[in-house]
């Protein structure tokens, strides 16, 4: 009960060893519950007055405990939820109508003021995710504010509800590429080197976003017109990277709307003028990226792309 200073103080007392040892926040996991509608908060709030402010208090709370240097890591959230530091898309089951929806998720968070965010790559449970979609979320997932890939534990809050027969359920792209295969890892490792590579520009477009108020993750009629109002499978990432993700099993070509502007074709290497709408082919491995040839560091950006394009 956070309306209750004294609770507040006693709790936060336990954890003050964390912040002495020099951690740099809490994944503030949950939140989004509470018991029932009859409880009654320290403040007099019943349980059905807190239903939504409860998650923002529970965050809100502890970013007050950490101050301003520390990060909070949040799924839940309401009013105010863009005052807190991180989130992440909460639990998805690894299914490709999962993926779909996370992009949406993903979209709809930027334009309500929440800029650094992420998602579980293929998922957090159930059934372990095929090949393909592993491979397609870990493209998209290197490709949004923040990448991250975690996996509920054997025994989890969703085994019961799921049966599966797997053993072990993490997610990570070693255990995957022993699963499935060695180009699965060299896919994900090629990515990976990527994301490391494309950091300087990562920093500077959060930057811009922090000094303009505007997300970094954005769809493309925040930048352009309310023409592309109905495009809700590409966007943006800062100002010189458009991403058009692969979503659907057994998808390897899609149509792709190009902007006005200049842009780069990674894989073809082609310059395109927008706007305009191209068909391409993307086999495993490989996603749709346009880089703006107007950037101030196009050969730099570029270049760090170069573990794509071996």
């Amino acid at each position: 009960d956070f309306t209750n200073p004294q609770t507040r103080a006693w709790w936060f007392s336990k954890r003050q060893y964390l912040l002495d040892m020099g951690v740099s926040g809490f994944k503030t996991d949950g939140g989004e519950c509470i018991l029932s509608d009859e409880v009654l908060f320290s403040d007099g709030s019943t349980g059905k007055d807190m239903r939504n402010r409860y998650p923002q208090s529970y965050v809100d709370a502890y970013q007050e405990f950490i101050g301003q240097e520390r990060i909070t890591f949040s799924r839940a959230g309401y009013l105010g939820a863009q005052r807190s530091m991180l989130y992440w898309a909460g639990d998805q089951l690894s299914q490709w109508s999962e993926l779909q929806a996370v992009l949406k998720a993903g979209l709809s968070s930027a334009i309500s003021g929440i800029f650094w965010w992420g998602f579980d790559i293929a998922g957090f449970a159930g059934p372990m995710p095929s090949k393909e979609l592993y491979i397609r979320s870990y493209e998209l997932g290197s490709l949004v504010p923040l990448m991250q890939w975690h996996s509920e534990p054997v025994g989890g809050q969703f085994s019961e509800l799921l049966k599966s027969e797997d053993l072990i359920n993490d997610r990570s792209p070693w255990h995957m590429g022993a699963r499935y295969s060695a180009d699965l890892l060299d896919i994900c490792k090629r990515y990976s080197i990527m994301r490391k590579a494309l950091q300087w520009y990562l920093v500077r477009e959060a930057q811009v976003s922090e000094q303009k108020l505007q997300p970094m993750m954005r769809p493309l009629f925040y930048e352009y017109t309310s023409l592309y109002c109905d495009v809700e499978d590409q966007y943006l990432l800062g100002s010189s990277l458009l991403v058009a993700p692969l979503l659907h099993e057994g998808q390897t070509s899609r149509s792709v709307l190009i902007p006005q502007g200049s842009w780069f074709d990674l894989f073809t290497q082609e310059t395109l003028e927008g706007p305009c709408t191209i068909e391409r082919e993307y086999p495993l491995g490989q996603i749709g990226i346009f880089l703006n040839t107007k950037d101030p560091e196009f050969t730099r950006l570029q270049e760090s792309f170069g573990s794509l394009c071996v």
